[in-house]
């Protein structure tokens, strides 16, 4: 999954695309995306991974490779607002550019 991360960042900065998500990266393959939700992370398998104290900033995700869909979480980076760390179910986390996320806000 760490390879499967670092693919969609690098190709999504050239392929990212909208969607009715409130935010979405797309792949390069088809199909291949992650979904952003403005909505509290509840997700226990991917909290288990996660400090709890850490809990309020992160969001509601979802990572869909291929046939694959794994449960995921998303923040800002209270260091640098233009970083998103995502961590799935899997405990296989990433960085990725805020600016490569395309957001409907009418969604």
């Amino acid at each position: 999954m760490k390879t499967v991360l670092a693919v969609l960042a690098v190709s999504l900065l050239l392929f990212s695309t909208a969607a009715h998500a409130d935010g979405v990266l797309r792949g390069y393959n088809a199909g291949d995306m992650i979904v952003f939700k403005n909505t509290p992370c509840t997700n226990a398998a991917v909290l288990s991974f996660i400090e709890p104290e850490f809990y309020e900033y992160f969001k509601q995700a979802g990572v869909k490779v291929g046939d694959d869909l794994v449960a995921a979480c998303w923040a800002v980076s209270p260091e640098d607002k233009d970083v998103v760390y995502i961590m799935t179910a899997e405990g296989e986390g990433g960085v990725l550019p805020f600016k490569a996320i395309t957001f409907d806000l009418g969604a």
